[in-house]
């Protein structure tokens, strides 16, 4: 304890799950599990149309990819930052028009929730605001209704 009073308390916990599954590894595995199991609360699951894709960033650098996004459907893109990656920025734009931001939230794991209401080319832009490595980022879809 730095400052303050108070009664501590100790919890051990169990990570219940490993920590690789095929490439991914280390944190950037744990990262990913964690969101994953955030998102399926949602009913997100990892849409079939997509692969996890990977990019490495520097400090500054904002990095972009084209995803091919139907209309009609829920999506959430999750950004994993993994060794020294610790503060990401993500956003989806269709064409000039940015549709959906997560900046600022001050942490290497971000998403970005979006109904599209139109099939086309949308990019995600990734930028690290801290730290520098490599991360993935994974197109999650909903299941039922549009909830957003």
């Amino acid at each position: 304890r730095v400052r303050g009073a108070g009664s501590d308390g100790y919890a051990p916990y169990r990570w219940p799950r490993g920590t690789r599954l095929g490439d991914l590894e280390g944190i950037l595995y744990v990262r990913l599990a964690e969101v994953t199991a955030l998102l399926q609360v949602e009913s997100f699951s990892p849409d079939p149309s997509f692969s996890i894709d990977r990019g490495r960033v520097t400090e500054g650098q904002e990095l972009m990819h084209s995803l091919q996004l139907t209309g009609g459907q829920c999506y959430s893109i999750a950004v994993v930052g993994g060794e020294g990656v610790r503060d990401l920025d993500v956003s989806l734009s269709l064409g000039a028009q940015q549709v959906a931001t997560d900046f600022g939230t001050h942490n290497a794991f971000p998403t970005v929730r979006y109904c599209a209401s139109a099939t086309g080319s949308y990019t995600v832009r990734v930028r690290s605001s801290s730290g520098a490595g490599d991360y993935v980022y994974q197109v999650f879809s909903q299941q039922g209704e549009a909830q957003f």
